[in-house]
């Protein structure tokens, strides 16, 4: 009986409260928590080793768990999705794009979208009601991240291009958590906003690529970039689905999780104004009167901490998840084939054996982390053999975005807002009400 009502209960707990529930089995279970035994029995993986061991040590013996093809519809063979040969080849094709030099000649379009973003949020200040940073935030990325990606060409799309992403991974969200994945075609009002949206975004991204095939010298955009890119071995460039799958899974992922990491600190700077002090400080210390730049970034350390520290209270991929291929253990712990292994930053992050005060905003706890500390309890970007590409970019991203941001101006959050995370394919801030002030 026992048995039955953890394999019933467990799942239904981890969709209706999912952060309070892993936080509780973190608490109550210690190392390794069962959340639901069954046909695939569910884990949570609450020890760094024991993550190490799944995402880099003995990676080749897990993939993706089976929700993975829930969220296919949206990435495609991308590179959050794929498995094996197909990801290894493309994670290495890929990957020369990001490195550090490539990503700097971004920073000036980064920082000149913001600018803009900031005029509008001024008029909407003095004639308009408060902003949803979270909302805006998401904007404000998918711009960046659409610019990146295809260059100006694509401005004109813009509005219609972020209602459909929003619809478009409301619609995925709700897929991965559902208990029945009903079949898209499923005459259910859902369904039908899914498809529609799958098909703008589908249709946008053919037009880009098309475009691209025509024009290969044209001005550079990141898809220029990735449709220039050879098999080492072959010599072949991608083909249209491939091309559509990894744009389309840099400008999901690239903007959603950004968003939440940025409206995290705007909302965790109001409420803690002595650290946003620290930071306004120093900005105008590095910057003077000047607009920020990727060189700049280097000398703002506080500004990387409240960042790092933003990201282990609430990590945009606040979940991940294994599956064995073949049945494994680790410490006495036996992992049967099949199962579902669940490595959670949320919790990882919070966990009082490795974080000295885990629940409280500490930006400087990220100055003074010594050498020997548990690798695998900070894992904002993930870890191992799948460690995210565009870490490096999404840092850059959220530095200048508050740098050129917090230097003259503060967020504020109404009275009595009522901000609580958000637990979808990102953890976003709900309820983040805000008014934007110039700072003294």
């Amino acid at each position: 009986m026992l048995s039955m009502r953890r394999a019933i209960l467990g799942p239904l707990r981890l969709r209706e409260d999912p952060l309070g529930f892993l936080s509780a089995a973190a608490r109550q279970q210690g190392e390794v928590a069962c959340l639901g035994t069954g046909p695939r029995p569910i884990y949570l993986a609450n020890h760094p080793a024991l993550v190490r061991y799944v995402l880099r040590d003995n990676h080749e013996n897990y993939r993706k768990s089976p929700q993975i093809k829930r969220i296919k519809p949206l990435f495609g063979e991308g590179l959050t999705t794929s498995e094996g040969t197909v990801w290894q080849c493309q994670r290495r094709l890929i990957l020369p794009l990001f490195q550090h030099r490539q990503l700097t000649r971004l920073a000036p379009l980064i920082t000149d979208i913001t600018s803009k973003r900031l005029l509008q949020w001024h008029t909407r200040a003095k004639h308009g009601p408060p902003i949803d940073v979270t909302e805006e935030m998401t904007d404000l990325t998918c711009d960046i991240m659409v610019r990146v990606l295809f260059g100006s060409s694509a401005r004109d799309d813009l509005a219609e291009l972020t209602d459909a992403l929003k619809i478009a991974v409301e619609y995925i969200n709700h897929k991965v958590w559902a208990v029945a994945d009903l079949p898209p075609v499923m005459p259910t009002r859902r369904n039908r906003l899914g498809r529609e949206a799958m098909h703008i975004l589908d249709t946008f991204m053919q037009r880009m690529i098309d475009e691209n095939r025509r024009n290969p010298d044209g001005s550079s955009s990141l898809l220029r970039s990735l449709a220039g890119l050879r098999d080492p071995q072959g010599g072949e460039p991608m083909d249209d689905q491939q091309l559509r799958d990894e744009a389309m899974t840099m400008l999901v992922a690239g903007h959603t999780t950004a968003a939440a990491g940025l409206a995290w600190v705007c909302v965790l700077l109001a409420q803690n104004p002595e650290v946003e002090g620290l930071l306004r400080h120093e900005l105008r210390a590095v910057l003077g009167r000047r607009v920020v730049t990727a060189g700049d970034l280097s000398s703002l350390v506080h500004l990387k901490r409240v960042i790092q520290e933003a990201l282990r209270l609430f990590p945009p991929t606040w979940i991940t998840a294994r599956t064995p291929l073949r049945a494994d253990k680790f410490r006495g712990w036996r992992i049967p084939p099949h199962a579902v292994l669940l490595i959670s930053p949320y919790t990882m992050h919070r966990s009082p054996t490795f974080w000295d005060e885990a629940e409280r905003f500490m930006p400087e706890r990220f100055s003074e982390i010594p050498a020997n500390h548990e690798p695998y309890t900070y894992l904002p970007f993930g870890g191992g053999a799948r460690t995210c590409i565009g870490q490096g970019f999404a840092m850059m991203e959220m530095q200048l975005v508050m740098a050129k941001i917090m230097r003259d101006h503060c967020f504020r959050l109404i009275p009595g807002a009522a901000v609580e995370p958000e637990a979808d394919l990102t953890l976003r801030p709900r309820g983040a009400f805000m008014t934007l002030h110039d700072s003294l």
